[in-house]
């Protein structure tokens, strides 16, 4: 029978056949990861075709197969990769696999798919080497009619999963009711698999309000929720400095709070805060086995302790940051000390931010270029990493970190990388702390960023869009879905990431939207070169003329001609491919009416916003601006 491939929104809407390109390369491969003297370089994503066994996966819509994994060793991220397993592979073929324990399996038993540290994957000599692969990179092996699925980690055997159902039965993932799969499938071989995937940069944690809501969202699209990773620490994970401090004497506070009570002090007493600050992380740490990191991070405020004692550090280093060091180095020296002793062989990376008063690093240039740690008392310990949030580049997302308009923070990455170890990066996909609706075109410094950070030694990064707004305008689940793509392989090829993305995503409107798109695109790559756009100069008609939004929103009225068809034919789709569109209109309707006001009477002015404010509220969209409601407060200012 011939496969039929599909692109299906699930869910009370129903399936529609479309002939969907996809890349079959889900990531760099071990051994492929040699990278480019110079940037930018775009390496062409290449298929990889894996040559067929004679082995039955499936025949005649039966299958002898089963899944195995350890006994006594199931953990939520494993249990989620047996079930997306027999999810997606259930749809595909109508077989609903079994699951049994390693110590279960019969000694003749051959077909299976081994998940994770099974008897099995041992018995072969294999383990997944977390040197090797990292958090995130996976092995998938096939030996005689067994193959087996691993990772350092649960997460690299769960990601593992998807690149051999996209092998398999040519699976992608877009968003969270789309992706592509072949289905009816009665017959298919087993591929011969030997593979190891390892992502350019091995984790990213996409802080976009519709995948911190869903976890299960952001593990499809091979990403991590902050909870993965980042010990929970009061009500935050980020700014966590005065709640790891917890409860103070009057004597403690004296010596480990600044006189205005703005920020830590970590220079008075640095023996007593450390010893304090390593305790009760312990007690975190004990709560929640599963997480790798904790972030002692400052108050969101400029400010930084100006008593004598860190007075005197900022005038022998230059910079606020080397006093944080030393004493962020003092506690992950005794938070390693007491998992020795309370759990042998758990590693926990302690991070700490450069921000604001603490953005630049104390390092010096060195005879030749480059750039060396003033002294070693602030090189940063083997298990301390800087999680590296320079705000500046907030206001030029067009361009990437390589361009001119982010010397200064490219320049301080560079530095920061100095001390050693590798970092976390904090960077930006969208207007966070503007205006909601303002368009921010990432597009094009995505790429190169990324690959920017990879070849500087990132091992996580966080893309913040609009992370309290629980849905997003201006082409967030696009950039959502490229960002996790572009952060696993970074020398993908990003234009066929994104027609494949519209094409699935918006069905028969796809040629329209991608007309949009692309426009969108080239009037901001002709902004940002006569213009010197930013993000925080774009409410002006000379940004967004009258002809510009016309034609945009042109676009967006033949994207709903192209799926009126379905209004009677298939309510369902019609309705969700019509929400998709109307989410995209929201920021070109907002221009017009904010620049563009006095263009209409006071009547249509009302009726414009009233529907406005429907449209938000019926989308999910919440949020005006970082802290402004779009209920209550007037939408212009």
């Amino acid at each position: 029978m011939k496969l039929t491939k599909k692109t299906k929104i699930i869910g009370s809407v129903s399936i529609c056949a479309v002939v969907v390109a996809v890349a079959l390369t889900l990531g760099l491969y071990f051994g492929l990861r040699e990278k480019p003297e110079t940037l930018p370089y775009i390496e062409p994503e290449q298929p990889l075709i894996l040559n067929e066994t004679d082995v039955d996966l499936v025949s005649d819509g039966k299958s002898a197969y089963k899944i195995v994994v350890p006994a006594g060793q199931t953990t939520k991220m494993l249990g989620f990769a047996q079930s997306e397993l027999q999810l997606f592979f259930g749809e595909a073929t109508g077989i609903a696999l079994d699951a049994v324990t390693d110590d279960v399996l019969q000694d003749g038993d051959t077909k299976y798919i081994s998940l994770g540290n099974t008897e099995q994957l041992a018995a072969h000599g294999w383990s997944g080497d977390y040197a090797e692969l990292g958090r995130s990179g996976y092995r998938i092996k096939r030996d005689g009619e067994s193959v087996f699925i691993f990772g350092a980690s649960d997460y690299g055997t769960a990601f593992g999963v998807y690149e051999f159902l996209q092998h398999q039965f040519d699976y992608e993932y877009y968003y969270k009711d789309t992706y592509s799969l072949n289905t009816n499938v009665r017959n298919r071989k087993l591929l011969d698999f030997d593979l190891t995937t390892v992502p350019s940069i091995d984790q990213t944690y996409l802080a976009m309000g519709e995948v911190i809501e869903d976890e299960t969202h952001a593990h499809r699209l091979r990403t991590y929720t902050q909870e993965d990773v980042f010990l929970g620490i009061g009500a935050s994970r980020w700014h966590t400095a005065f709640a790891i401090l917890g409860e103070m004497t009057e004597e403690q506070r004296a010596l480990w709070v600044s006189s205005t009570g703005t920020q830590p002090c970590f220079s008075r007493d640095r023996e007593g805060i450390s010893t304090h600050m390593a305790e009760n992380i312990m007690d975190g740490l004990r709560r929640d086995m599963t997480v790798t990191a904790v972030n002692i991070g400052q108050a969101d405020n400029p400010n930084w302790c100006e008593c004598d004692a860190c007075t005197a550090e900022l005038n022998k280093y230059g910079t606020n940051s080397a006093t944080y060091i030393k004493t962020i180095n003092l506690v992950a020296d005794k938070v390693q000390a007491m998992l020795d002793e309370e759990q042998p062989g758990r590693k926990i990376t302690i991070t700490f931010f450069a921000y604001l008063a603490t953005a630049e690093p104390p390092v010096k240039e060195k005879e030749g270029g480059g750039y060396e740690p003033i002294d070693e008392e602030v090189r940063l310990r083997p298990n301390v990493s800087v999680l590296n949030a320079q705000i500046a580049m907030n206001a030029y997302l067009h361009y990437p970190l390589t361009d001119a308009h982010n010397s200064g923070p490219k320049k301080a990455i560079e530095k920061w990388a100095a001390l050693g170890t590798e970092q976390y990066m904090w960077i930006y996909n969208n207007t966070f702390y503007g205006n909601y609706f303002t368009p921010a075109e990432s597009f094009n410094g995505t790429q190169e960023t990324l690959q920017f950070l990879a070849e500087t030694g990132t091992r996580w990064v966080m893309q913040q869009g609009q992370q309290n707004n629980t849905v997003s305008p201006d082409w967030s689940r696009l950039k959502a879905y490229l960002d996790a793509k572009l952060a696993w392989n970074v020398y993908a090829d990003q234009q066929t990431l994104i027609q494949n993305f519209i094409k699935a995503y918006f069905g028969p409107a796809a040629e329209a939207m991608q007309t949009y798109f692309d426009d969108y695109r080239s009037w901001y790559a002709y902004i940002a070169e006569k213009l010197d756009y930013t993000e925080q100069r774009t409410m002006q008609p000379d940004y967004f003329p009258r002809n510009v939004l016309n034609s945009w929103l042109g676009s967006i009225d033949e994207a709903y001609a192209a799926i009126a068809p379905y209004k009677t034919t298939d309510p369902d789709r019609y309705d969700a491919l019509y929400d998709r569109i109307l989410l995209e209109s929201l920021s070109p309707r907002y221009l017009q009416m904010a620049i563009f006001r006095t263009d209409f009477s006071e009547a249509d002015q009302t009726a414009m916003e009233e529907t406005f404010r429907k449209d938000c509220s019926n989308l999910g969209v919440m949020m005006l601006s970082e802290k402004k409601y779009i209920e209550g407060n007037a939408l212009f200012s």
